[in-house]
Formats: C-alpha cells, sequence, structure tokens
C-alpha cells in the first residue's frame, strides 16, 4: 500500500470516472476532489461532512441526504452485513458491527431533555398520567444502560412496548411510528389532544428561539420537529447499531438508483430500498469507480459492502482515505488504515473525526 500527501497523488488529465465522496470537505480535500475532473461525482451530505456555511464548495454535483433513523433501518443494515459474503469482509477487515444500548443516553445532559418535556407537559392541564410514563421510561433507560439486560432488537422492542398502550403496540417501532407528532401517544396522551399539546410545545420553542435571539415572540417560527420532543425518539430508538449510518445509506441509494435518486424517501421507502438489497445485494445498478472517505463506521461499511460486490462482479472500485494528521504523526491511525486497506491515504491535518475512528 502506498501513501500520498495531496500534492504526491498522481492526477490523470481530464479523468474520465464517477465517484462517491462521504469524506469531511475540508479545503484540503475539495482541492483533490476538483482536481480529479470526475464525470460524475455523487456527495454524502450530513451536516459533519459539510464545511462550514452553505454547500458551495463543490459545483455540478449530487447530493444525498436521506435522513436515517428509527429502529427498522439500523436492523435491517445489520441483517445485510450477516450475510455470509458480507460477515465474510467484515472479519477480513477486523471489523464488527456492535448493535447495543446507547449509554449517552443515561447521562444528565440527557435525561435534562426528558425534564424539560415533563416541565412543557406540565403547562398543560391533565397531562399527569403522560408525565409518569415518561419518568418511568426515564428509569428503565438508566436501569438497562447499566445492567446491559437488553441482548436482541426483539428483545429492545419488548421492553418498550410494556409502556405503550395496547393500540399502538404492534407499529410504534415500523417506519414511520417515531416521527415526532406521534410519540406523545406512546406514553398515554389522548390523541384528541395532540394539537392543543404540540401547540404549547411548539409556543416553548419560539420563546426559547426568541430569548436566544433577542427578538419579539410573534417573529420567531419554529417546527414540531425542533422541540425537544425529538428527544424522545432518540430514546425509544436507544438499541441500535454503535455509530452513524448515513454515508452507507446514501451509497446504496447511488448504487441502486444513481443520480437519479430521491432525496425525499420517506423511512418506508429507505426499509424497502435496504430490504431489496437484503435480498439481492448483486443486482445493484451503478457502481462508482471511487470512494472517497474519511473512516468513520459508516465508511467502513461502504467499504465492506463495495468491495464485496465487486469482487463478485469482476470490478473493482478505488478507495481514497482522508485520515487526519495529528501531531505530525502519520501513524496514530494506522490501525485503522490498516482496516480499510485504501489505494489511497491522505493525510490532512484539518480532519477532525479521530475519535469516531476506532469505535
Amino acid at each position: 500500500m502506498s501513501f500520498y500527501t495531496i500534492k504526491e497523488l498522481p492526477i490523470a488529465d481530464n479523468r474520465k470516472m464517477s465517484a462517491y465522496i462521504c469524506c469531511q470537505r475540508t479545503p484540503l480535500m475539495v482541492n483533490y476532489i476538483k482536481e480529479q475532473k470526475y464525470q460524475e461525482m455523487v456527495v454524502s451530505n450530513p451536516a459533519f461532512n459539510r464545511p462550514i456555511g452553505e454547500n458551495k464548495d463543490l459545483e455540478n454535483v449530487n447530493f444525498i441526504n436521506l435522513p436515517v433513523f428509527g429502529l427498522k433501518i439500523p436492523n435491517l443494515v445489520y441483517r445485510i452485513f450477516s450475510r455470509p459474503e458480507f460477515a465474510s469482509q467484515m472479519e477480513s477487515m477486523n471489523m464488527k458491527l456492535n448493535y447495543g444500548i446507547d449509554k449517552s443516553l443515561a447521562t444528565p445532559q440527557f435525561f435534562e431533555k426528558l425534564g424539560e418535556i415533563s416541565g412543557i407537559l406540565a403547562l398543560v392541564e391533565g397531562t399527569e398520567q403522560v408525565c409518569q410514563n415518561i419518568q418511568r421510561y426515564g428509569e428503565m433507560i438508566q436501569r438497562v444502560c447499566t445492567n446491559d439486560e437488553v441482548k436482541s432488537y426483539e428483545q429492545w422492542v419488548a421492553l418498550v412496548s410494556e409502556f405503550v398502550p395496547d393500540k399502538y403496540k404492534n407499529t410504534w417501532h415500523e417506519p414511520q411510528g417515531l416521527f415526532v407528532d406521534k410519540l406523545l401517544l406512546y406514553f398515554g396522551l389522548n390523541e384528541n389532544r395532540l394539537n392543543e399539546v404540540h401547540e404549547v410545545f411548539m409556543m416553548e420553542e419560539r420563546k426559547k428561539k426568541a430569548k436566544k435571539g433577542n427578538l419579539p415572540v410573534e417573529q420567531v417560527q419554529t417546527k414540531l420537529g425542533e422541540t425537544v420532543l425529538r428527544w424522545l425518539a432518540k430514546f425509544m430508538s436507544a438499541y441500535s447499531l454503535t455509530g452513524c449510518l448515513t454515508d452507507f445509506v446514501n451509497l446504496v441509494e447511488y448504487m441502486v438508483y444513481g443520480v437519479s435518486g430521491n432525496n425525499n424517501r420517506s423511512e418506508t421507502e429507505i426499509c424497502q430500498m435496504l430490504q431489496q438489497v437484503l435480498d439481492n445485494p448483486f443486482e445493484v445498478k451503478y457502481l462508482p469507480a471511487e470512494i472517497v472517505l474519511d473512516g468513520e463506521v459508516d465508511d467502513r461499511l461502504c467499504v465492506a459492502f463495495v468491495r464485496t460486490v465487486t469482487a463478485h462482479l469482476g470490478k473493482k472500485v478505488r478507495i481514497v482515505f482522508q485520515v487526519p494528521l495529528e501531531d505530525n504523526n502519520p501513524a496514530k491511525y494506522a490501525s485503522v488504515v490498516d482496516k480499510i486497506n485504501p489505494e489511497h491515504v491522505i493525510y490532512d491535518p484539518e480532519s477532525r473525526n479521530g475519535k469516531k475512528l476506532f469505535l
């Protein structure tokens, strides 16, 4: 394997190739990407990958940023990589998907969110039982974060379902089930009171924004998804895969649908796409010639997936790995570089994801 800095990377004139970009778009990486003269570029565009400011660093590209949340999407990703072909590739990369409780939810920072939700509910008459149910749920989260009693996705669904009214036991964990407009139903709020209570949450969010911006409340707008209620979805999907999955799911979107993909897919549609890949992983339609990545969990999944597919199809994809350069010490992340085994490495002093490379 060869190691390169940006200046040493061989650049082919007028290179005609496609690329999937899921690195941090620092000035160094943007310069590299522009110099490649890709014929087609698809860029995974979650917030962490973007530069500060607007998306004006790259032109003539196709941005993908699918919403990756809930319980079903991580479970389908886990099942894809449990197939023998992908599991073998994962083993060769010394990779293991870690499924478990997000223990960060047991910290005071997160429990303050539950307290804030209960405090706003207390402003509405007749919500005492809902507050008590949320408090009980928080106590359960603390318990499972310390005793490791949850060992499977099915066990987690069953445990949370104990708190959910019978009417929603079979649907809360399905696609669209954890949308913010439904969450309070799972803690006992009557459907007829949803709009009333949601208005109170949005008003409190407007007050908070107005105070922060030193503006009159009347000039501030907000959406329900911006309120503290959104944290209930985080608590209800606490059992999941470790690390972000966005870059992998965005890659699947590209490989299945190409640049004509849909950035506004619903959770149900994303699950259908992943199920299609789970059933027939080698029937993808598009394959990038190069993947430029920053090595986090979802990026390593991209490598494992693409290498398995290309080995089956007799193709090859070039991997370019953006590695943090801290203390002028390239060896610091050598173990991660060995896992990915890229064709090229770019050491980037402005990369800021070092800790996430060891998840």
